[in-house]
C-alpha cells in the first residue's frame, strides 16, 4: 500500500507538472483511495483525519 501511494503520488506531480487536469483528477482520485485503504488497514477512520484537518485550520 505504502509502494502504491508513493507511486500515485509521483503520478499526480507529473501530471500537475503537464497541467493536465484530467490526469490530475485521475491521480488524485487514485491517491484518496488508496489513502483511504491505508486508513482502514490502521484501523483508522476518517473521523480522525477530520480531527487531524481542523486541528490544522
Amino acid at each position: 500500500m505504502l509502494e502504491k501511494l508513493g507511486e500515485e503520488s509521483t503520478e499526480l506531480v507529473l501530471a500537475a507538472k503537464d497541467d493536465d487536469r484530467e490526469e490530475i483528477a485521475s491521480e488524485a482520485a487514485d491517491i484518496v483511495y488508496h489513502l483511504l485503504v491505508l486508513l482502514s488497514m490502521k484501523d483508522m477512520d476518517l473521523t480522525e483525519l477530520e480531527d487531524e484537518l481542523e486541528a490544522r485550520r
